[in-house]
Order: structure tokens, then sequence, then C-alpha cells
């Protein structure tokens, strides 16, 4: 028999702060699923080739049940029993899937495969169809002793995740379509949405009797934990499975791919991840829980359910720690290990091995944002790779290489933009009238007051901004459009100007208070209060000249879009008071509401196209992807260009450069490239889901429309920011050349204004 394969590095220690522990009914829950498993039918199905997907004795060395018995160590029997037959039909359906639709030209059987397993998750108690096979078979056996006693608030979340868990299997065979490596922000969360963690999350609720109160389960406290426990899940299941999977989804190998480093290394820095995202959900539980529990006004029962249900997801770290160290799924080289971390508790079969092979220990805190390393840089695309813009010039491509662009900490890279830009003909136009609005409202001018200066707002051009995103825009629509734009961009410029310069929580919880009285929805609401600057008396005249034009959903809809672009500045604010830089996972998420801008966007752009959509499309599962993605490419290209303003002049932490920097401790360079390589992700993925999946669900003239709006929108967001002057005041703009596929004129030819907002800072 050949020597087993040597492993591709040393396998690190996972960070595992309290010992795994041992339900003692685990050999009868191994027994109880073996049974099941055969009554499913799992050990009897073959694949194309005419092998099974799993054996008995295979199944035995794999020893789910055992995860179960780890991961619920307190849960009663016939609990712990129904839990471990979720998890074994969960291993099957993946290693099924692999087995029978990864492969080339199976998507559309795959398509069939999935939709058909949804029709047995229903949330509420409905006939299903008869199972045909182990996969159906199972899941319908398992919903129906699930959802008997489960709250409908538990129901709704778990056949949600349950769903999600299905339907993103589609996700890999993308990836394998591609032949394509995530870099490592777009994998973290591919991975979440189609690991199993996130599921699981909903099975400690479960097992726990810690059902999360609906007051609190869409909040973001209760998000991140379970967002953070996830990830902490899967990139320990990334360093146990790189030797074996042949895949494209694994966090080494994107490590490894996009930083140009060895397994080892990549390796060592996923388990840093890992660490970093379990400790940040520790901050999560003892900083932001506390504070949600108390505004909610959860009583006593209620607490207990949540202190239960965070103990219950440490346990569950510990746990899967514990399991892959014993399991035949995924063999290793088993981590070196310290007395301190092991396992103390288990019954008489598991004790021996518990006692010496349970590991503990911490990877490091990472690194602060004074101490980011410096690593050799990432070799640059080629200059003239087919569907890619490079503001670069040229020289220096083939011969030395250029270390920065003018105006640039690095080089620039070459964005990928498929979409050509058009210009609104109307754009002088709404330039003067939104100067002269900005002017009127006392956001621009000389007075003390004033956010910017006459040449300040001339520079960065607003008007021209909505022009390229908004080109078939009415005269009257894209006037409008300018304004709320101004308006925008000079509430981000208030926050840091009055708030954050001062570090003014307090200050700036009341200004964001007072915001929601000058958007009222009903006019028995009564007058909005008398506005105190020039954020408030825009807000109150735009609020005016809007709502005219949206029914009450859209105005309900508009308003909540912008108090959540301002309670994210608040988020900023306090990543900023910790001196924290956030992790780019949550960054991302955070941004899609912090930064306002492509909120906003989505929300203004049915009205000025005057397009019929419903609410229930704008929030059906794939509108959101596709909107999502559209998010996250207007603001990583802001993080881009606005690197050195929001680094060194307003001298903040909440930048996506910056956080991917610091999390995966790589140099600037490197930086740039990763998030460009998402910025990439996010066009294909938009249209992906804009052709492939959204014309089955929502179909429509004006749906088409609309998609090709968001489309319009980073196109002529890339452009606006490549072309103006608002975030390289710092050094001049000579020397940055527009790509073809974007119009000359756009670079401002005035020379970097100072503005007095930003002077206040000093």
């Amino acid at each position: 028999m050949p020597p087993a394969p040597s492993p591709p590095f040393e396998f690190p220690t996972p960070y595992q702060p309290d010992p795994a522990r041992l339900s003692p009914h685990a050999d009868a829950t191994h027994e109880h699923s073996m049974a099941w498993s055969r009554e499913m039918g799992l050990f009897d199905f073959r694949d194309r080739w005419g092998e099974r997907i799993w054996d008995e004795a295979g199944f035995a060395s794999m020893r789910i049940p055992l995860m179960a018995a780890y991961c619920h160590p307190d849960a009663a029997r016939t609990t712990l029993e129904l839990v471990s037959d979720w998890y074994v039909w969960t291993f099957w359906f993946d290693d099924h899937f692999a087995r029978v639709f990864k492969r080339p030209g199976a998507r559309e059987q795959a398509k069939e495969h999935l939709a058909r397993l949804r029709l047995f998750t229903p949330v509420d108690f409905v006939d299903t169809p008869p199972p045909a096979n182990p996969a159906e078979r199972g899941l319908a056996d398992l919903w129906s002793r699930t959802f008997a006693g489960a709250s409908p608030g538990w129901r709704r979340r778990f056949a949600a995740s349950t769903q999600g868990l299905i339907q993103d299997r589609l996700r890999e065979l993308e990836n394998m379509r591609d032949q394509r490596v995530p870099n490592p922000i777009e994998y973290i969360g591919l991975r979440r949405s189609c690991g199993g963690a996130p599921w699981s999350a909903g099975l400690v609720e479960y097992t726990s009797a810690a059902e999360v109160p609906d007051r609190i389960a869409g909040t973001r406290a209760v998000r991140v934990l379970r967002d953070t426990f996830s990830d902490g899940a899967h990139l320990l299941d990334d360093l146990y499975s790189y030797r074996q999977r042949g895949e494209l989804d694994n966090g080494v190998l994107a490590l490894r791919t996009f930083l140009g480093c060895g397994a080892q290394e990549a390796a060592d820095r996923v388990n840093d991840l890992r660490t970093s995202r379990l400790r940040q959900f520790e901050n999560i539980a003892l900083t932001e829980l506390p504070p949600v529990v108390e505004e909610c006004g959860l009583d006593p029962e209620e607490r207990g359910r949540v202190a239960r249900y965070v103990q219950g997801l440490r346990d569950w770290q510990s746990g899967t720690c514990e399991w892959h160290r014993r399991s035949s799924r995924y063999p290793a080289v088993p981590p070196k290990t310290s007395a301190a971390g092991r396992a103390r508790s288990g019954p008489a079969g598991e004790l021996a091995a518990a006692s010496g092979l349970a590991g503990s220990g911490s990877a490091g805190d990472g690194v602060s944002a004074g101490e980011l390393p410096h690593r050799t840089e990432m070799p640059s695309m080629a200059a003239d790779a087919p569907g890619r813009i490079s503001p670069v010039d040229a020289p220096g491509r083939n011969g030395a290489a250029v270390d920065r662009t003018p105006g640039y900490l690095f080089r620039l890279p070459e964005f990928e933009m498929p979409w050509a830009v058009r210009m609104n003909p109307h754009h002088a136009a709404a330039q003067a009238a939104g100067k002269a609005w900005a002017c009127e409202m006392g956001i621009v001018g000389s007075s003390p007051d004033a956010l910017w200066s006459d040449d300040r707002y001339d520079a960065m051009r607003f008007a021209e901004w909505c022009a390229m995103t908004s080109p078939e825009a009415a005269p009257e629509c894209l006037e409008l459009m300018a304004l709320w734009f101004t308006w925008i961009l000079a509430l981000d410029d208030h926050f840091i100007v009055e708030y954050q310069a001062r570090g003014d929580i307090v200050g700036a919880q009341v200004f964001l208070e007072r915001l929601a009285g000058f958007m009222p929805l009903e006019a028995e609401e009564g007058p909005p209060p008398q506005p105190g600057n020039g954020v408030e008396r825009g807000l109150d005249d735009l609020w005016g000249a809007t709502i005219g034009r949206l029914a009450g959903e859209g105005r309900a809809a508009l308003r909540r879009e912008v108090l959540l672009c301002a309670e994210g500045n608040l988020w900023e604010m306090g990543n900023s008071a910790q001196h924290r830089v956030p992790d780019p996972i949550d960054y991302v998420e955070m941004s899609r509401v912090a930064k306002g801008v492509a909120g906003l966007g989505a929300r203004l752009v049915p009205m000025v196209q005057e397009l019929d959509i419903s609410e229930e499309v704008l929030k059906s599962r794939f509108m959101r992807e596709l909107v999502n993605a559209y998010a996250d490419h207007i603001d990583l290209t802001n993080d881009i260009i606005s690197y050195r303003l929001e680094t060194e002049v307003e001298r903040h932490l909440n930048n996506g450069v910056l956080a991917v920097r610091n999390f995966l401790r790589c140099d600037l360079q490197q930086a740039v490239e990763i998030v460009n390589d998402q910025l990439t992700a996010c066009v294909r993925k938009f249209e992906r889901i804009a052709n492939e999946d959204l014309p089955g669900v929502a179909p429509g003239s004006d749906v088409a429309a609309y998609v090709e709006s968001l489309r319009h929108w980073m196109c002529g967001n890339l452009a606006w920011h490549v072309g103006n002057s608002r975030y390289i005041d710092l050094c001049p703009v000579g020397g940055v050349r527009l790509p073809k596929v974007l119009r000359a004129g756009h670079v401002s030819a005035a020379p970097a204004p100072s503005d007095q907002g930003m002077q206040r800072l000093a």
C-alpha cells in the first residue's frame, strides 16, 4: 500500500479558548444515525459510474454523529439524535452534489435538483410532493420532525438558511465553470453563503432552547455574531480540507493565489484570520450585544435565551475543532497541542484520546493600523488585457516598474469595466442649479459654517457625476439627483468635521435623531424642526421636492435608506474611537448602508426613470444580490480612489483598502489589487444574476431598464472617481491618463483647492 502523501504544511494550532465537551449520548446517537441513514437509503445510492456515494464503513470513520455530540454537549438525547441526522444529511447532500453535478454541462440538471429540494422546506405546514431520492426523502423526514415544536420566527429563519444552503451550491458551479479562484475577501463571503455554519447556528438555537427573540434577530450585533461564528468554522474546515479538495473554494488556496506565498504561510494566515474572526465574535458578545438587549427591552426569559445562544455558539466552535481531529473526512496532521487547552471531559470511550489531542492556543492579535508590514509587490496585470481600463501611463509596464500613480501611494489598478460611459446632455444646467442650491442651503460659500468653498464645489463636479450615472434622465430629474448626491456627500463631510474630528459620538447621535424629523411620512406627524445647519436645511428642502414623486411605500423606503446611511456614520465613529480597523467582511457589508451613495442611488433610480417596480421585487433575493454587487462596486471604487484623503487628511480607519491590508497583513499594492479583483468579481456577479437568475423571477421591461440603470451607475461612478479632484487634493492630478473607454474632459483642470471644512481638522 503506497504511503500517504505528505501534508503541504505544518498544521497551525487553532484558536480554541474553551475545552470541548462531549455529550453522554454520543454512542446512542451514532447508532441512531447509522440506522436512520440506512432507512433513508443514503448507503444505497450510486453515482453515474455505479459507485456508492457512501458505504457504512466510510460513514463510521467520518464519525458525523460525534460532531453533533461535541458541538451540542448539553442537548437532550432525542434532540441530539435529530440534529445528528441533520448533519448526516448535509454532508451526504454535499457529497452527492459534488459527485453527480460538479461536471461540465450539468448546471441545468443541478438547478432542477435544487429546485425540487426547496419544495421540501416550506415555512408553514403545507403538503410537499412525494420524495423521489434519498436527498428528498431525508430532507422531508427531518423537516417534519424539526418544525413540530418550533416558533414561527425560528421556522422562517431556518427555512431561509436551509434554502440558501441548497441554492448556493450553484455558486460553486460558477467558479468551476470559470476556473477562477475567488480573491480572499470575496471567498469569505462566498463561503459564508455556501457553507453550512450559518445554517448550523440555527440548529444551535434549536438544541439549546435558545431561539433568538425576533426583536433582536435582525440587528447588526446578532448578524455579526453569527457571521464571525460562521467564518471561524469555515476557515478551520479549509485548513483540514486543503489537501483533499481539488476545488477552487478553499481559503488557503485563495491566499496562496493572491498573496503569492507558499502553502505554509497561507495556512498560517488562514489560521490568523480565523483567530481574528473569533476574537471579533467575543468583542461583539461583550460590547455590542448587551446594549442591544437593553435597548430592545428583553425580559429575563428572553435574556436567558440570548445567553444560551452565545454559549451554544462557543460550544459549537470548540466541538468542531475536536471533531475535525478525530474524523476521517479530512485527514490531516493534527496540530501541536498545549496542555492548557486539552479537553477534560467525555465518556470512557473518548476520554483517553481527548486528554492528548485537544489543542489550544492563539495565533496572535494581528497587526494594528500603525504596524502594517510591507511585502513583495504583486506583478501588475498586462496593460493590453481586453476589457480592462487603466488610468496609469503605459511607460514602465514593459520596462522598469511604475511605483505609483501621481497623486497616489500606489499604482492605480486596471479597472475592468465592460460598459462605456455616456453623458447626459443636460449636465451643465444641473451643475449650475446644484451650485445655486448648495449656496442657498449654506453648504457652499465663504461663511465659517460652509462645508465647501466655491472652487472646491466646482472641482468636485457632482452634476457631472449624476450625468454619467443617469445619462437618460430628464432635466428636472437630473437636477434633483444632483441635489441629492450633493447632500449625501455633504452629510459625510459634516460628520467628519463636526463630530468625528472631536470624537463627539453623543453630538452625532443627537444630530441623527433630528434627521428623521425632516422626513415626515404623513402630514399628521407635525412640522419638521427648525434646521440648524446646511445639511438639515438641505434635507428639509429635498424631502419636500421628492416625496410627491414617490408612493407611500417608496417614501418609507427612501427615508429608511437615508437614516441607515446616517447611522452608518456612527459605526465608523465607533471604530475610530476604538482605534479599530474593521475587518473587510464587516466593512463591505456595513459600507452598503454607511456610505449611502449606492443605496440612495438604487432607491432613486426607479423614480428618475419612472419605472414601475414593486417593493416585493426590490426585496426579492436575486434583486438584493444584484443591488449588493452594484453597491460594493460603487463603494470599493471610492475606497481605492479616496485612500489618501481618508487615511491622511480625515484620519479615520474606515477604508476597504486599509481593511484588506490590515486583515491580510499584505502590502499596500497587494491590498489595492485584491480590492480591484473584488470590483471585477462584482461586475461578473452582476452580469450573471442579470442574465441568468433575475429574468426567471422578475421579468419585464421595467426591471430590465432598472438593471441597465445600475450598469450606468457603476460605469459613470468609476469615470467620475478617476477624473475628479475630490479625493486627490494632496497631490497634483497631472499625469493621470484617462482610459480610452471614458470620455475626455473628466479630469478637472482646476488646481487642487483647499476646502474650509477639512481645514478644521488640522
